[in-house]
Protein backbone atom coordinates (compact mmCIF):
# COMPACT_ATOMS: atom_id res chain seq x y z
CA UNK A 1 0.00 0.00 0.00
CA UNK A 2 2.84 2.38 0.70
CA UNK A 3 4.41 2.00 -2.63
CA UNK A 4 1.32 3.36 -4.60
CA UNK A 5 1.38 6.84 -2.33
CA UNK A 6 2.82 9.83 -4.81
CA UNK A 7 5.63 11.93 -3.67
CA UNK A 8 3.55 14.78 -4.32
CA UNK A 9 0.90 13.58 -1.77
CA UNK A 10 3.38 12.21 0.68
CA UNK A 11 4.83 15.74 1.02
CA UNK A 12 1.70 17.45 1.66
CA UNK A 13 0.68 14.66 4.47
CA UNK A 14 4.02 15.20 6.12
CA UNK A 15 3.86 19.05 6.10
CA UNK A 16 -0.09 18.58 7.52
CA UNK A 17 1.39 16.81 10.40
CA UNK A 18 4.20 19.53 10.65
CA UNK A 19 1.83 21.85 10.82
CA UNK A 20 -0.65 20.05 13.35
CA UNK A 21 2.61 19.18 15.37
CA UNK A 22 3.41 23.01 15.49
CA UNK A 23 -0.32 24.53 16.58
CA UNK A 24 -0.16 22.35 19.33
CA UNK A 25 3.14 23.50 20.44
CA UNK A 26 1.44 27.08 20.30
CA UNK A 27 4.04 28.00 17.01
CA UNK A 28 1.91 29.16 14.59
CA UNK A 29 4.57 28.71 11.49
CA UNK A 30 2.22 26.94 9.14
CA UNK A 31 0.36 28.24 5.85
CA UNK A 32 -2.09 30.83 7.10
CA UNK A 33 -5.69 32.38 5.45
CA UNK A 34 -3.95 34.87 3.91
CA UNK A 35 -1.44 32.63 1.45
CA UNK A 36 -3.98 30.39 0.67
CA UNK A 37 -6.16 33.29 -0.09
CA UNK A 38 -3.87 34.75 -2.84
CA UNK A 39 -3.58 31.36 -4.43
CA UNK A 40 -6.98 31.57 -4.74
CA UNK A 41 -5.87 35.25 -6.63
CA UNK A 42 -3.97 33.26 -9.08
CA UNK A 43 -7.15 31.30 -10.66
CA UNK A 44 -7.62 32.62 -14.28
CA UNK A 45 -5.35 32.66 -17.36
CA UNK A 46 -1.72 33.62 -16.98
CA UNK A 47 0.40 34.13 -20.34
CA UNK A 48 4.02 33.61 -21.47
CA UNK A 49 5.36 34.05 -24.49
CA UNK A 50 4.57 32.95 -28.37
CA UNK A 51 0.73 31.88 -27.23
CA UNK A 52 1.88 29.64 -24.44
CA UNK A 53 -0.61 30.05 -21.13
CA UNK A 54 -1.07 28.63 -17.65
CA UNK A 55 -4.62 28.45 -16.50
CA UNK A 56 -5.74 27.53 -12.92
CA UNK A 57 -8.70 26.57 -11.41
CA UNK A 58 -9.86 25.04 -8.33
CA UNK A 59 -8.93 25.45 -4.86
CA UNK A 60 -7.82 26.45 -1.91
CA UNK A 61 -6.31 23.05 -1.16
CA UNK A 62 -6.27 21.37 -5.01
CA UNK A 63 -5.74 23.15 -8.30
CA UNK A 64 -6.67 22.29 -12.11
CA UNK A 65 -3.79 23.44 -14.13
CA UNK A 66 -3.71 23.53 -18.16
CA UNK A 67 -0.25 24.28 -19.23
CA UNK A 68 -0.35 25.41 -22.90
CA UNK A 69 3.13 25.22 -24.82
CA UNK A 70 4.54 25.13 -28.42
CA UNK A 71 3.30 21.12 -28.16
CA UNK A 72 -0.50 21.81 -26.97
CA UNK A 73 -2.10 22.18 -23.70
CA UNK A 74 -1.63 19.18 -20.94
CA UNK A 75 -3.39 19.15 -17.56
CA UNK A 76 -1.95 18.79 -14.26
CA UNK A 77 -3.24 18.62 -10.06
CA UNK A 78 -1.73 20.72 -7.68
CA UNK A 79 -2.18 21.03 -3.99
CA UNK A 80 -1.47 24.31 -2.30
CA UNK A 81 1.77 24.33 -0.20
CA UNK A 82 1.84 27.82 1.60
CA UNK A 83 2.57 30.35 -0.63
CA UNK A 84 2.96 27.82 -3.93
CA UNK A 85 1.61 25.38 -5.68
CA UNK A 86 3.10 21.78 -6.01
CA UNK A 87 2.51 18.74 -8.92
CA UNK A 88 3.76 16.25 -10.97
CA UNK A 89 5.85 17.17 -13.77
CA UNK A 90 7.04 14.65 -16.18
CA UNK A 91 7.95 12.77 -12.95
CA UNK A 92 9.61 15.27 -10.83
CA UNK A 93 7.58 17.64 -8.32
CA UNK A 94 7.47 21.18 -9.55
CA UNK A 95 6.81 24.14 -7.69
CA UNK A 96 4.45 27.31 -8.97
CA UNK A 97 5.39 30.71 -7.27
CA UNK A 98 4.61 34.31 -7.63
CA UNK A 99 7.73 36.80 -8.80
CA UNK A 100 7.94 39.35 -11.53
CA UNK A 101 9.00 39.18 -15.18
CA UNK A 102 12.66 39.41 -14.39
CA UNK A 103 12.42 36.55 -11.99
CA UNK A 104 10.43 34.64 -14.48
CA UNK A 105 13.93 34.39 -16.39
CA UNK A 106 11.84 35.01 -19.56
CA UNK A 107 13.59 38.48 -21.34
CA UNK A 108 10.43 38.93 -23.01
CA UNK A 109 8.62 39.60 -19.76
CA UNK A 110 11.43 41.48 -17.99
CA UNK A 111 8.60 44.46 -17.49
CA UNK A 112 5.96 42.76 -15.76
CA UNK A 113 5.25 42.58 -12.04
CA UNK A 114 2.73 40.17 -11.75
CA UNK A 115 4.28 36.77 -12.89
CA UNK A 116 4.16 32.98 -11.86
CA UNK A 117 6.79 31.09 -12.60
CA UNK A 118 6.95 27.01 -12.88
CA UNK A 119 10.46 26.00 -13.80
CA UNK A 120 13.76 28.03 -15.15
CA UNK A 121 12.51 29.61 -18.64
CA UNK A 122 9.13 28.92 -17.87
CA UNK A 123 7.34 31.91 -16.70
CA UNK A 124 3.79 33.50 -17.15
CA UNK A 125 2.36 37.13 -16.17
CA UNK A 126 -0.51 39.32 -16.41
CA UNK A 127 -0.66 42.84 -16.66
Amino acid sequence: MLNSISPLWAASLVQRLGCVVLMLAGVSACSSERETSSLSNWQGRWWGVEGTYLDIAGGPEQFQLTIANLDGPVQYTAVADGDQLRFDLNGETAVIFATDGVGSGMKWLAEKTNCLKVEPGDGYCRD
